[in-house]
């Protein structure tokens, strides 16, 4: 069964990780029980002492013993609850980092599925709910419930059938209640997660710095905020909702409690008023009934409890294993000796829920020491091109090989080292500049500052943090952020380069400069170049004109201009355009 694999996965990772929890949960579930059992012994022992009044100083002695004993029990608990809480803490922190690590290695194509991202966000709020120390919890309570139960059962044997039924129907009333408020608590949990990413969008659209210019040139608070104010209402509403059927679980439980603590005190009262019992057993049973049947609620309660918090558990156990059971296939390491060779063959693709394809019928192959430019309108398949060649998408039908191994045999580390990338929505971070240009991956022998001299950023200083989040921190320009990137892709040094649009920021005079210049120094490297600016394409040995997914033409420039075709219309247009 699934809930009970994953939360074993879940145990087996906590005996991994701290063996210690599970002796300090062992004691947590064993002191309660010898407490239950003192102060239900104890209280009648005082009192058949003081009707003999026979030995005062006895009483007191037994009175004290019972005062100590229960100090002791209490400071036991207390450092047991302290020391569970520590290891407790510490596999959780252990459990969001497995959970971070799972989802930094799904396959790029999957952050741009929402159900994917949804599913993360929903694992991360579970993990909150499911832990693994309220299973346990949960079942130190059953085992210390039931020991404490086979205790007081002993000396509740007197009791009548009848009463023992009222108790029965009490605890089934209340695992109902019980089961019905688990089950309505996971439903709205899943509505509230789902509304709950979109507040938290709202919220940091107003709050995010990249956001922030925004927001204030085309004053966005009022609606944003009001975006936000809605979700926040949904939330309160569900949680109100949430509220009152928990409240409605809980009266009716208490209603069932209150009759069958009438039928306890009234029969016991009863029993001693006919003088069938003493007062001792008076005390001694009413305790002892009203502990059973709390014990019994709260067995069952934990119960339903366990299977509450397994579905908890499933939500966010479920994505860490699947980084575990994906790609155990035994996979090659790529073969890069030599020239390259990449191909596509009859290569297809299309986005998740996409009534059409992004890319259909693609066959090309690329050689060593060429340069290849892809233009095209905006949405013709350039981009997804390239993620495909870089293997941060799978095709749907079709392979990509390189020098004869296909992508799907090649360990995808190993894949993804041959390229060296500037992507139109680069990042930078808030880390230092020779952070930025290393990607923490810094090499012996290698220098970064050759790789921002060769970018045209060299004035930069190695140590500078890239923030204005910190006191010596700088924020960079436009172009100033583009050159980074740049240098980050020439100091990684590889055999393929990737430039998709990656000069849109700079001047056509600075362009010009950048590109003969990474042209110049790049000539035994294959190099990609999207660009929507025609020119640059100049200097590609080959160009591939994509249009509706397919590559309508390819050749050189001067090739393509001669064929009077798509190219040449783009170029002659936006030449046009320039002339004006």
């Amino acid at each position: 069964m699934k809930i009970i694999q994953n939360i074993r996965y879940l145990f087996q990772l906590l005996w991994n990780h701290n063996k210690k929890y599970f002796w300090v949960t062992a004691l947590a579930f064993l002191l309660p029980a010898v407490t239950n059992l003192i102060q239900v012994v104890f209280p009648r022992e005082i009192l058949e002492s003081l009707e003999e009044a026979a030995d005062f100083t006895g009483t007191v002695i037994l009175a004290v013993a019972m005062c100590m004993l229960l100090f002791v029990m209490e400071m036991l608990s207390s450092y047991v609850e302290y020391k569970k809480h520590g290891y407790v803490g510490d596999f959780e922190i252990m459990l969001n980092r497995k959970l971070a690590e799972a989802a930094a290695e799904w396959h790029y194509e999957r952050f741009e599925d929402f159900a994917s991202r949804e599913q993360y966000h929903f694992a991360v709020m579970c993990m909150k709910e499911g832990t693994a120390d309220a299973v346990a919890g949960c079942v130190a309570s059953v085992a210390g419930s039931i020991l404490s139960l086979l205790s007081l059962l002993y000396v509740s044997r007197m009791v009548v059938w009848w009463l023992w039924m009222v108790i029965a129907l009490s605890v089934l009333i209340n695992i109902g209640c019980e089961i019905c408020r688990a089950n309505y608590d996971y439903r709205s949990y899943e509505e509230y997660s789902a509304i709950d990413m979109r507040m938290v969008y709202s919220r940091d659209v107003l709050t995010w710095k990249d956001f922030a210019k925004e927001t204030r040139l085309f004053s966005m608070y009022d609606y944003v905020s009001g975006t936000a104010n809605h979700y926040i209402n949904l939330l309160s509403r569900l949680q109100s909702r949430r509220g009152m059927k928990t409240f409605r679980a809980y009266f009716l439980s208490c209603v069932f409690d209150f009759l069958q603590r009438v039928a306890i005190f009234g029969y016991i009262s009863y029993q001693a008023y006919r003088g069938e019992i003493s007062i001792a057993d008076f005390s001694m049973l009413t305790l002892a009934l009203i502990t059973v049947s709390a014990l019994c609620i709260g067995i069952a309660k934990d119960i339903v409890r366990i299977g509450e918090t397994a579905k908890y558990i499933n939500a966010y156990v479920d994505v860490m294993k699947g980084r575990e059971t994906a790609g155990h296939r035994e996979k090659a390491v790529l073969d890069t000796d030599g020239k390259l060779r990449l191909a596509f063959d009859h290569v297809d693709f299309s986005y998740p829920g996409a009534d059409s394809m992004a890319l259909e019928d693609v066959s090309f192959v690329f050689e060593s020491d060429k340069k290849y430019g892809l233009v095209g309108a905006n949405g013709s398949g350039k981009s997804t091109f390239i993620h495909l060649l870089m293997g941060l998408y799978s095709p749907v039908s079709g392979s990509i090989s390189c020098n004869g191994q296909d992508q799907r045999d090649v360990e995808g580390e190993s894949w993804k080292n041959l390229f060296s990338s500037v992507s139109q929505d680069f990042n930078t971070y808030a880390y230092t500049v020779r952070e930025n240009v290393t990607m923490f991956r810094e090499e012996e022998g290698t220098d970064p500052g050759e790789a921002l001299e060769r970018a045209g950023v060299g004035w930069m200083k190695g140590d500078e943090y890239l923030t204005s989040e910190y006191a010596q921190g700088r924020e960079l320009s436009g172009g100033e952020a583009q050159k980074l990137a740049i240098a980050r892709a020439i100091y990684r040094d590889a055999r393929v380069f990737v430039f998709d649009e990656p000069t849109a920021a700079l001047s056509p005079v600075s362009e010009k400069e950048l590109y003969e210049s990474v042209f110049r120094e790049m000539k035994d490297k294959m190099l990609f170049l999207i660009s929507h600016r025609l020119a640059s394409c100049r200097m590609c040995d080959e160009i591939l004109v994509f249009e509706k997914g397919k590559i309508a033409e390819h050749g050189s420039h001067e090739e393509l201009m001669a064929k009077g075709g798509l190219y040449a219309e783009m170029f002659r247009a936006q030449a046009d355009l320039y002339g004006r």
